[in-house]
């Protein structure tokens, strides 16, 4: 496995499969798709839970804006009651739920890795090591 170039679809199995010996060949031959592998792993896993979880979040997201736009009713004109209502059906669609939802949890997923690449860092710098960052 050393001798030969490591593809991103094989990184991702070996990830899975054998992980110790896929991120011994990582480090010894640092490429950016390697890492991307299991960021593709889970922005695959994202992006299906979110889609299959979208209309019953948009449900849940359409009821509960509907009680709360039942109290407030009173306080609002004619006009004013349908622009509301035509903002709530916008924004409790599951087609924006779903969208909100992967393009958060891929920025999620980004400053994550970024906030623990630093704490890597910073915890090796301080016991001396001298790596770079890109290595935590």
């Amino acid at each position: 496995m050393s001798e030969n170039r490591m593809s991103v679809w094989r990184a991702l199995y070996g990830w899975i499969d054998q992980p110790k010996r896929t991120l011994r060949y990582v480090i010894e031959d640092p490429r950016w798709p390697l890492w991307l592998a299991p960021a593709l792993a889970i922005v695959i896993a994202l992006i299906a839970v979110t889609v299959v979880s979208a209309p019953s979040a948009s449900e849940l997201a359409r009821v509960q804006a509907e009680q709360q736009l039942e109290a407030q009713m009173g306080s609002i004109s004619g006009e004013q009651a349908e622009q509301v209502e035509r903002t709530v059906e916008t924004f409790t669609s599951p087609l924006f739920i779903a969208a909100t939802g992967i393009a958060l949890g891929i920025l999620g997923l980004v400053l994550t890795w970024l906030f623990r690449g630093g704490v890597l860092f910073f915890i090796s710098y301080l016991f001396g090591t001298d790596s770079r960052y890109v290595q935590a």
